[in-house]
Parts: structure tokens; sequence; C-alpha cells
């Protein structure tokens, strides 16, 4: 081992450390200053963000290749062979590790833009356990009944207040897979949920997923709503209280630009409307360099190969770290990292939670909301 792959080592392990450190003062961030000072932080210890390691790595891949075959070629009662061998796992774990570190830097970037993200767009995290939230929605919500109860995660669970309508709302993305490992595919979904006075129950689902259905619910909407949503359940009481004529046209203008979309209010009177599309944080980081995934067709989920602060064996070679990149992450972070996408969603919401509470009575106030009792009960 030359002194090259010494000093990334050395580097490296400082980097991780740094990390270590770190990661809490970046969950605990209130401002952007708060993120640009952890990056000032590594400036002032001489702690690199960003590593080339695919050279040094490919090194011990072809050290271990070579010792593994040389241990062949000796044989088993050879006194070397133990030493090779040896040289082989030793090469194969400094390889690895290369490739480890050097990704655990960059998820440590993508962290960190990722909380400049929620710290410009004005969100918060989600105060309760995810995994308890996930199990209620798929009781609740049938847009998560397109896997097994064991089956998917929320990636992120957010909550912000929209700026038309003043309303409090969480936004989510939920991931899922389909077939065995060696063919395995990955999907997503976007959502957001909000409070709906005293509406409900009812479930509406996009046209192009219900077209199968054998027995569609007939209830009496506009020619332009059943060509883009069909309705699942609820009875007529509920369905006549919601189905305003106004509050159709939101709905066939918000499906018209949400692909695959479906609205649910729930017994609990939570407003869902879920719809297939990109990341929306993920995109709101494009311009970072930082993003990490393209949502394809039905919501197919495949990992973008970023040219700029990424690492993958194999594929293009990030830039060699230089001191100006402290400056370069800085600069990015104090730009605006605003999520672009659901805007026009939340504005067709603030329409029918106005045009639905005609009467100003008040009952959303009274109303317990679900992600209030799921952090009441982690707190307990």
């Amino acid at each position: 081992m030359n002194n090259s792959q010494t000093n990334i080592i050395v580097e490296l392990i400082r980097a991780y450390h740094f990390m270590k450190r770190e990661r809490p003062n970046i969950e605990q961030a209130h401002s952007t200053n708060d993120l640009v000072a952890i990056v000032e932080r590594a400036r002032y210890q001489s702690v690199q963000l960003q590593f080339n390691t695919n050279g040094a790595a490919m090194v011990m891949f072809t050290i271990a290749a070579i010792c593994f075959g040389l241990s062949f070629k000796l044989g088993e009662d050879h006194p070397y062979t133990a030493i090779t061998l040896l040289t082989t796992f030793i090469s194969i774990f400094i390889g690895g590790g290369f490739i480890l570190l050097a990704a655990l830097l960059r998820h440590f970037r993508y962290c960190l833009f990722a909380k400049d993200c929620d710290i410009d767009s004005g969100f918060t995290p989600y105060l309760g356990d995810t995994g308890e939230l996930l199990q209620q929605l798929k009781l609740d919500v049938s847009d998560f009944s397109r896997t097994s109860k064991k089956n998917g995660r929320l990636s992120y669970c957010k909550q912000g207040r929209s700026e038309v309508g003043s309303f409090d709302y969480h936004i989510y993305r939920f991931n899922w897979s389909t077939g065995n490992e060696d063919n395995r595919r990955h999907f997503a979904r976007n959502g957001v949920w909000c409070n709906l006075f005293t509406h409900g129950p009812l479930d509406i689902w996009n046209a192009r997923e219900s077209k199968n259905w054998q027995h569609p619910m007939e209830y009496a909407v506009s020619p332009e709503f059943a060509h883009q949503l069909t309705i699942r359940e609820g009875d007529d009481m509920a369905l006549a209280r919601f189905l305003k004529p106004r509050v159709m046209e939101v709905l066939v203008e918000m499906a018209k630009q949400y692909k695959d979309m479906n609205v649910q209010v729930t017994a609990d009177h939570d407003l869902f409307i879920t719809w297939t599309g990109p990341d929306l944080f993920d995109l709101a980081l494009e311009n970072t360099g930082e993003s990490n995934q393209v949502t394809g067709q039905n919501g197919h989920v495949t990992h973008r190969v970023n040219t700029d602060f990424s690492y993958i064996v194999g594929g293009e070679n990030p830039p060699a770290w230089s001191p100006e990149m402290y400056d370069q992450i800085i600069s990015k972070l104090k730009a605006p990292q605003i999520t672009k996408g659901p805007e026009a969603l939340l504005a067709g919401i603030a329409e029918i939670r106005r045009y639905l509470d005609d009467n100003f009575s008040g009952h959303h106030t009274q109303n317990v909301n679900r992600a209030d009792v799921a952090a009441t009960t982690t707190g307990q």
C-alpha cells in the first residue's frame, strides 16, 4: 500500500468521525446559517467532504484478485498460501471501505441540502413514529393497499402550512417494491393530507386504475369528472355533502395536473390526495447535484447517476477535492432550495376547504388530528 492510499484511508476516517459528530447538528439545525457553520467547521478542521476513491478501490480489488489467484497456484500446503489469502481479504475489506465511506459522505452532503430544503420550504419533520403511522395508514387509506402490510415504507413525512388558505398539512412519499431479488422493481407515490372538517368517509380513484372495476359506484357527476375520476366508496349523504359542482371542477383540474390522482376522506375526516410523480424534495435538490431518483411511468423509481458530488464504482469520477469546494457547498446552501410541485394541489385543497366550510362553523378545530394522536402516543 503506497502513501497515497494510506493518506486516503486517514482522510476518510477523519471524515467519518466528522460526519458522526455533525449528523445530530444537521437534524437540529433551525436555519441555513446553522448548516453553513457545519461546513465552516469542516473547512477549519481540513475535513474533505468528497473523495474520488475509484482508483484506490480498484487498486485494492486488483491486489485481492492477484493474491487470490496466487493462493490457488501455490496450493494449500504452501507456507505463503495463508498470507496471500489474508492479503486478499484485507484488500477486499479496504476497497469496500473506500466505497462505503465515500457513499456515506455523499449521503452526508445530501442530508445537508435536504435539511436546507426543509428550512427554506418551512417544513418540520413528523414527530411520531413513521413505521406506526404507515401501519395505520394502510388500515385507513386505500391508496396504501397496493402492497402487502409488511412491504413499503414512508421515505419521509413532513408537516407544513399552506400560505393559501392558512391550513396545516402533511406531505409524504410512500415507497414499495415488487418481484424477487433477481427482478425487483421499486415504485413510489406522493401524498398530502389535511383535516376536512366533518366530511367523509368517501373514496375516489383515478380513471386509469379503476377502469377495470366491475362494480364502480353510480353517482350523478359531471362528464368531465367521470372522465378523470371514479367513485369507489361513499354513501349518498357523504358524497352529496362533498361533491358540490365547484368541488368537482377543482378535482378535475387537479387530476389533469397530478398523474393517477386519488382522493379519499377517511372516517376521521382527514382528506388524503395521492398521486404518482417525482420526489418533490429530490426535484428541489437538482441544482445542488445531490438529487438521486427518477420516477418514471406508473411510479417506477430508478436511481440517477450524478456526475457532480457522486461516487459509483465504474461510473464517472467525481472531481478531486479542492478548498474552493467549501465555498461551492456554502453557496448552494445559501441559494433557495424551495420544494416545487404541490402548489397547484395545495391551492386546490384550499379552494375545496373554503367551499365546504361555507358556514365557518369551526368544526375543524374540534377534530383530533391523527398526527397529533400518533405523536402523543409516541411521547408517552
